[in-house]
Parts: structure tokens; C-alpha cells; sequence
């Protein structure tokens, strides 16, 4: 999935390969209007045509110092001769000459002084001996890549990085040069471009041949004479055709300056790594000022806020006041699981940003610290003011006394009940359960917090799959055997768990796992799984005897921590046995 200016640059190189039925336009076709205004107006978009490959274009592109004196070298520029393969990223190479070997620069041969010393940004290359798919192919200039900070996405045919708003940045994009239906590009992300060629004070020179000639037209290539010589906005070209009109050709080069200054893209690149736009205002917040105990507007400037260390000679509030929030503030991030990491205490934007740390008080409201949300991009910190509101209950007791007093709670929580058992069972790794998602409980299991039924759906489903859908049934009916119980092949985690217990003695005839059925009965219950109107019932009932989401949530953590620590005992019991 390359990036839409990429589609529209192959587009247009393919359309202007076609040959027009109308003559009059076929007359405009053959001088090659099309392809030059191509050039002309790709220097001024989002994307930069660095090489293409189709029946009637071929584009190349040398990078040479700006003060290089083939630049002014119009003739020179118009007379370079060779392919998109006869460049080598090697520096020194080995030649042979009869019985002679020695050991030599590398010379990057483009038919033309002007251009000597430049350098390609892709280069074509031949899998010698090899043939069909696969045997040529162009490689982009790794140390551009590395510059960029790029890396190859085959689902995006880029080269990408992400900004810092962890959206995808196609930096070079790519079309298969030898897998297309209409034609091989490959381009560049002008800004990237831009600050590669400042810091390196260097310019491009694209070089370029086009031919055009009617198909079923008997070819009789002896040039004409005449020949006409132009420079126009950086291009200088040549056009010939053929004496009896059969064909006809343009070609040339043309050289692209960065459009950045270096003021501009040192800018570019400090706002890049530390998302600060000094043309866009600051954010205010209302917090609860924790020098005055009293509510107070401040902004994303630090200049309004000082530390517990620099208070005297002043009366602003300290960096460490807490704002408020409504719960909804983290929808955004928990709808998108690929961007975002959302924890119980803290944020991550892949590649970007990350919010170091955010509380919930008992109100259900977020509270994260004014000094923690200036470190926000400030297109986040607009979406975090939406949502500030006045508070409705204080600090936790547990963020007061891990924050402020530097204490370690002495219970866990019951989330944090429920994961510190399933990261040791995932240390440990027991035959009858294993973890399966990729990343730790931790992040897996986070409480919904706002009174989104979709989102605690989600929280049960990813809470049904890490527990229940754990266990190995195939140890469990063994280890059940083994104490004389004939197993029913219907039986799953809980019923076979329940017997387990019952045969050790941890649970009493009729008596289960309720936590279980209750988890199993709620993710049952879903939509996808029982139907809106039966969902939609027992979700009600569930608040009617939790309250919240997040309650019923946390009691199902409180209550799964107890039976999996009960179940641990005695399967522990039943190994050592």
C-alpha cells in the first residue's frame, strides 16, 4: 500500500507514455509536454520522482556538492550517457588487466564529466546468472536510509518511519520496478529530502529520456539535423526525432535545489524529537494548585508553573498539580491498539510520545500532572484540555503515598492481584496453562474506565482469552485421571478445573469457580456472541450491582486472582506429588 502522491506519480508517468489518437495532441505528446511539466510540478509536491522505468521513460538521479562545477555545465548535463545499472555502491573494487590484479576506487561512470563524482540515491543491480523474478532489482542508498531513519514495511512498499504523532511516514516509496503494470517509480518524501540535502549541502541532478513514437510506425532512427536546445525552471534538454517522423526523443537533466533553508530545517528537525511549534499558542489547564490548595489556570508554558525547589521570590503553582479529566480522555487512545499502548498508569504513542504517568480517582475521573502533560505534542495536550473539568474527588491515597511520600503500598490492587499471578505462571510455564498473546499481562489487562459498554466488552474478551483460554486441556484430563476420575471430553477449563479442586479437596461437592463462570457468562453474553438484546441485559445487570465498568471489572480481577492462586496450589500440590 504505497502512499496516494505515489499512485498519482505513476499514474501520471504511465498516462504520459500513452501515445494520443488526436493529432494535434499526438504533436504536443511527441515533444514530450506532458513528461516535462511532470518534472516541473513533482519538484513543488509532497513527492519527488527519483528513478522510473517504463517503456518510454527512464529517470535517474545523481546527488553532486552544491558548488560542483558541472553544474553550470549546460552541455555537459544535456550529454550524459549510461543506465539506471552501471553504479556501484562499492568504494574500492579489484580489477584485473591480463595477469595484472590490483585494487582500485570505484568509478561511478555517468557518460559525462559534468557528473562526475555524483552519487545515486538508487542504485539497479543484476543477479548474474540468475534469471526471471528476482534477477534485477534497485537497491535505495543505505546511507540515506540510515540518515532518514527508515526501515523497509513490505505491506507499504516504503521505507517508513513514524512521526510523532506515531502516524506512518513513507520516506521513500516504491513501485516493483519489474512487477508493474503501468510504470516503475520510485519516489521520495520531499520534506526528508530537503533536510538530507541541507545538512549535506548538496543538490540533485535528475537526468532523463524520453521516446515516443506511434506503435505499428515503421522505426527508421537516423536523427534529423536540427535539434532543439532549451533551459527552462532548472531543466536543459535536448529534442530530436527521426527524418521521416517515426520517432522522436527528449532528454537532458535537471537540478533540484533543496527548497529549505538551513534555519528552516534545523526547525524541522528540533520539532521533529521534541514536538514544540513555537508559531502555535500554549494550552491551559485547570488544576488544583497543590502550594494553595486552590484551583488555578496554567498553561503548557513551564514558565507558570516551578518545582518545590525554586519556590521562593514567587507564588506560582507547583509543576506536580494535578489536572482532571473525564474518563472518555483515553477513548481515543484505547480505539487503537496499534498506535497507542494504553496501561493502567501511562501512555505510549509508537515512535512518539508517551504520558508518563496518569491516575484514576474514586469519581472515576483521570488525573495526570501538569508537569507530565506539557511533555505532550500540542495537538495532545488540545485533546486533554477538551476534556479537563473541574475535580470531583482528590488524589488516591495509593498516588499520595507512592507520589509524594516515596512509599510502597503494602497490597495489591486487584488488577495488580490478578497480573503478578499470570506473569508468574508465564515465568514459570506450566504445562496445563500458557500465555499466548505476545505482550506481558500488564499491558494486556487494563480496567475500562469509562461507561463505554464496547470498551469493558473488549476488557472481558481480552480477559476471557488470557485466562480461560490458557489452559491445556490435555494435562488437565491427565492429571484427573490420575486421581480416578472418569473425564468427560465435553468438559473445558472451568468444569475440569472444578473437579481438580474437588478431588483435592479445595472445593466442596457443588461448589465451583465462580469468578470463572462469571467471566465466561459475561464474554458469552456479548453481542457478537448471544445477541443486542440479551447483551444489552445482562450489562444492566451488571450495573446495578457494580455500579461501573470499571467495578465489575475489578471484582472479576479480585475474584480471578483468589481462584487461579487457589487453582496454583493445587496443581503445584498435584506435580509434587
Amino acid at each position: 500500500m504505497v502512499s496516494f502522491e505515489h499512485k498519482q506519480l505513476v499514474k501520471r508517468v504511465a498516462a504520459g507514455d500513452r501515445c494520443p489518437d488526436d493529432d494535434d495532441a499526438y504533436q504536443d505528446w511527441r515533444r514530450g509536454r506532458q513528461h516535462l511539466d511532470l518534472l516541473l510540478s513533482d519538484v513543488r509536491g509532497m513527492e519527488l520522482i527519483v528513478t522510473a522505468l517504463s517503456p518510454a521513460s527512464l529517470i535517474h538521479t545523481a546527488v553532486l556538492d552544491a558548488d560542483h562545477p558541472g553544474l553550470r555545465d549546460e552541455q555537459g548535463l544535456r550529454d550524459w550517457n549510461c543506465t539506471l545499472f552501471d553504479h556501484s555502491a562499492a568504494e574500492r573494487g579489484w580489477v584485473v588487466t591480463g595477469d595484472e590484479v590490483r585494487f582500485e576506487d570505484v568509478e561511478r561512470h555517468w557518460g559525462t564529466a559534468a557528473l562526475d563524482g555524483g552519487r545515486p540515491l538508487v542504485y539497479g543491480r543484476t543477479f548474474e546468472g540468475l534469471d526471471g523474478p528476482g534477477s534485477e532489482y534497485f537497491e535505495v542508498a543505505q546511507p540515506y536510509i540510515h540518515h532518514a531513519d527508515a526501515h523497509w514495511r513490505p505491506e507499504r512498499n516504503a521505507y517508513c518511519r513514524f512521526d510523532r504523532s506515531g502516524d506512518w511516514v513513507d520516506v521513500v516509496s516504491i513501485t516493483d520496478p519489474f512487477d508493474s503494470k503501468e510504470a516503475a517509480l520510485i519516489s521520495f518524501s520531499r520534506r526528508a529530502l530537503d533536510e538530507y540535502l541541507v545538512e549535506h549541502q548538496v543538490v540533485l541532478v535528475r537526468i532523463f529520456d524520453f521516446t515516443f513514437r506511434r506503435i505499428g510506425d515503421q522505426i527508421n532512427w537516423q536523427p534529423s539535423d536540427f535539434s532543439t536546445r532549451a533551459m527552462r525552471g532548472g531543466l536543459t534538454f535536448t529534442r530530436q526525432q527521426a527524418q521521416d517522423g517515426s520517432i522522436a526523443s527528449v532528454r537532458g537533466a535537471q537540478i533540484i535545489a533543496p527548497i529549505l533553508t538551513e534555519a528552516e530545517a534545523v526547525r524541522r528537525v528540533r520539532n521533529r524529537w521534541r514536538h514544540d511549534n513555537e508559531s502555535e499558542d500554549h494550552v491551559e489547564f485547570r488544576v488544583r494548585d497543590l502550594r494553595s490548595d486552590q484551583m488555578a489556570t496554567v498553561s503548557s508554558d513551564p514558565s507558570t508553573t516551578t518545582s518545590y525547589y525554586a519556590t521562593a521570590g514567587n507564588r506560582l503553582p507547583l509543576e506536580l498539580s494535578p489536572a482532571f479529566f473525564k474518563p472518555e480522555v483515553l477513548s481515543k487512545y484505547k480505539a487503537d491498539a496499534d498506535k497507542y499502548t494504553v496501561l493502567e498508569s501511562s501512555i505510549r504513542c509508537r515512535g512518539g510520545w508517551g504520558l508518563r504517568s496518569y491516575h484514576t480517582n474514586e469519581a472515576g475521573q483521570v488525573i495526570a500532572y501538569i508537569k507530565d502533560l506539557r511533555d505532550l505534542p500540542r495537538v495532545e495536550q488540545r485533546h486533554w484540555a477538551i476534556y479537563n473539568e473541574e475535580p470531583k474527588a482528590g488524589l488516591p491515597d495509593r498516588v499520595i503515598m507512592t507520589d509524594f511520600l516515596g512509599q510502597w503500598p503494602e497490597e495489591f490492587e486487584p488488577r495488580e492481584k490478578l497480573v503478578d499471578v499470570l506473569q508468574r505462571w508465564r515465568s514459570r510455564a506450566p504445562g496445563w496453562w500458557k500465555w499466548r498473546p505476545r505482550v506481558d499481562p500488564h499491558v494486556r489487562i487494563v480496567v475500562p474506565r469509562t461507561g463505554s459498554r464496547n470498551e469493558w466488552e473488549a476488557a472481558i474478551g481480552r480477559l476471557y482469552t488470557d485466562v480461560i483460554e490458557g489452559f491445556v486441556y490435555k494435562p488437565l484430563r491427565l492429571i484427573l485421571e490420575a486421581q480416578g476420575v472418569e473425564v468427560d471430553n465435553r468438559w473445558r477449563s472451568r468444569v475440569l478445573l472444578e473437579h481438580i479442586l474437588q478431588a483435592r479437596g479445595e472445593l466442596q461437592e457443588g461448589q465451583g469457580l465462580a469468578a470463572f463462570l462469571e467471566l465466561i457468562e459475561a464474554r458469552n453474553l456479548g453481542p457478537s456472541h448471544a445477541g443486542e438484546t440479551k447483551a444489552s441485559a445482562f450489562s444492566q445487570r451488571v450495573l446495578a450491582e457494580h455500579e461501573t465498568y470499571a467495578a465489575h471489572f475489578e471484582y472479576l480481577c479480585a475474584q480471578l486472582a483468589d481462584e487461579l492462586t487457589l487453582v496454583d496450589q493445587a496443581l503445584t500440590l498435584d506435580a509434587e506429588d
